[in-house]
């Protein structure tokens, strides 16, 4: 499959006792997306048994089909005739190829004018089609208001702090700005610093963000010790004295507590020469620090091996 292909992935909540009819609305769906131009695959994704959030996910050969799709007529009335169904509005993935990772993340809130919504969703897809074409782009989801909030959620990924700031100070975003003013009243953005926004803090300016697989690294090496002293001391007693679910609730809050002011601060301390490595020494450093970190986890498992 061309590395030029568009993805699209969306999820929907549907209401309790209407998922028959979300079923049928599916198929619908389906039958008239595969009539498009440009469709390669699609792919339905069943909820869980404790979900029901439904998925569907599109193929298409390139962004310009996809963003056809997403603006036609017949979806827009596909929309219009599932809103009954659905407990919350779409969640949607476009990303240019698939298997896409999150580098790093800008978090958009934005405050849309309630008459101008559906303008405001096409101007994503336009300004997604313009980012498919800058370096390191990963894709973004962009998510409607939840119950209680006025603001629409994006989270816009790129590879590279680079890459990312190369799209951002643009000429091109620039004139997509001008326009979005017609749509919308205010605009908050965030930098997500990775995958574990509060516990792996943001790089110094002439350091390396560090890679999502180092920083989930980390957290086993401080969660392990957490969970296995949990399971041997705490949950048999939290078994006894309370339900299961009141019992495992305590049991994450603690667990949670401690790895966030206890242990990652401790590893994040220990580890700092490798999360963020001066740039010319990066994979020297990136591959000293993965030795150790699985040393430590051999060690640990032989710690905790008779407990």
């Amino acid at each position: 499959m061309s590395n030029n292909t568009a993805h699209f992935e969306g999820r929907m909540e549907v209401r309790p006792g209407r998922e028959r009819e979300f079923s049928l609305w599916q198929d619908r769906y389906r039958e008239v997306v595969s009539r498009h131009t440009g469709l390669l695959s699609s792919e339905l994704i069943l909820p869980g048994p404790e979900s029901r959030t439904w998925s569907i996910r599109l193929v298409f050969d390139c962004a310009e089909s996809l963003g056809s799709w997403l603006s036609s007529p017949e979806r827009t009335e596909l929309l219009s005739k599932v809103a009954p169904l659905a407990a919350s509005g779409m969640t949607t993935r476009l990303s240019p190829e698939s298997g896409s990772s999150l580098g790093v993340t800008e978090a958009f809130f934005t405050r849309v004018r309630p008459e101008r919504q559906r303008e405001y969703q096409l101007w994503q897809i336009k300004i997604h089609q313009v980012q498919t074409t800058f370096p390191g782009y990963r894709g973004m989801v962009f998510q409607p208001p939840v119950k209680g909030q006025n603001d629409w959620t994006t989270l816009l990924s790129f590879d590279t702090v680079e890459h990312l700031e190369a799209w951002l100070v643009s000429e091109e975003r620039e004139q997509l700005l001008k326009e979005l003013a017609n749509y919308a009243d205010a605009v908050r953005q965030w930098r997500v610093p990775s995958s574990f926004p509060g516990w792996i803090p943001p790089a110094p300016a002439d350091a390396e963000q560090p890679a999502n697989w180092k920083s989930a690294m980390l957290v086993v090496v401080g969660l392990f010790p957490l969970v296995m002293l949990q399971m041997k001391y705490l949950n048999p007693w939290l078994l006894e004295a309370l339900p299961l679910s009141p019992g495992t609730m305590l049991a994450n809050i603690l667990s949670v507590s401690l790895i966030s002011y206890l242990t990652m601060p401790l590893c994040i301390r220990l580890f700092r020469w490798w999360l963020y490595p001066e740039r010319d020494k990066s994979r020297r450093v990136s591959a000293a620090g993965t030795l150790v970190v699985l040393s430590i986890y051999l060690m640990e498992v032989a710690l905790f091996w008779n407990l």
